[in-house]
């Protein structure tokens, strides 16, 4: 710094000074902004392009999960009713006299008990992502006794006519259950103490 100084005090007054400034190695610095700019904007487009392809997969994804868990939701209670009354059924067959009006009044208050109102409307409006979720039908098939058989055999007021419906959705609805990762359910106390008390009349008792 001193030999700097001391070599400027020796210039004539009023001279010009000029200073070199050594670049850095590399690219200069204009270019290298140039370069950023040009990779962020590459990056935005194709991302933007990306995410059009991808939003559709997701939407979808979130909307067969939507569908997917309201139908386990309404086929559970469904079930859950299925097979108290399969249960009792099966109870009243081996006990028979008395327990086969029993059985009967009270297997008939569950079965007409069912709630389609999900299936109905996934199935008529969200068919494509219905039948991903239903590919072996099995749902399908126990709404369609429900629908169709299940209401004449209760009117009928024959057990071992209530009985076959009854099997047949058992083996569809377990099909399903065990597909979807849902329980088995078995014979609730509340049912079970309703169908001891029942009158054969089919008058309510009273559970406590």
């Amino acid at each position: 710094m001193l030999l700097l100084l001391q070599a400027a005090a020796r210039l004539p007054s009023g001279a010009p000074i000029y200073v070199t400034v050594q670049q850095p190695p590399g690219l200069p610095i204009w270019i290298t902004a140039l370069i950023s700019a040009a990779v962020g904007a590459v990056f935005a487009i194709v991302t933007g392009i990306g995410m059009e392809y991808v939003k559709p997969y997701i939407s979808k994804r979130l909307a067969r999960q939507t569908v997917s868990r309201e139908l386990d939701d309404e086929f559970a209670v469904n079930f859950q009713n299925l097979m108290n009354a399969v249960e009792i059924i099966a109870d009243a067959e081996q006990g028979g006299g008395e327990f086969v009006g029993k059985a009967l009044e009270t297997a008939s208050m569950l079965l007409t008990g069912f709630r389609t109102d999900r299936f109905l409307c996934h199935f008529e409006k969200d068919k494509t992502i219905y039948y991903e979720i239903d590919r072996e039908r099995n749902l399908a098939s126990f709404y369609e006794i429900v629908k169709d058989v299940l209401p004449e055999a209760i009117r009928l007021k024959k057990l071992d006519l209530i009985a076959l419906p009854c099997m047949l959705m058992e083996g569809s609805g377990t099909k399903y259950a065990q597909a979807h990762g849902l329980p088995i359910p078995t014979l609730e106390p509340y049912w079970r103490e309703m169908y001891l008390k029942m009158p054969e009349d089919g008058t309510l008792p009273v559970i406590d």
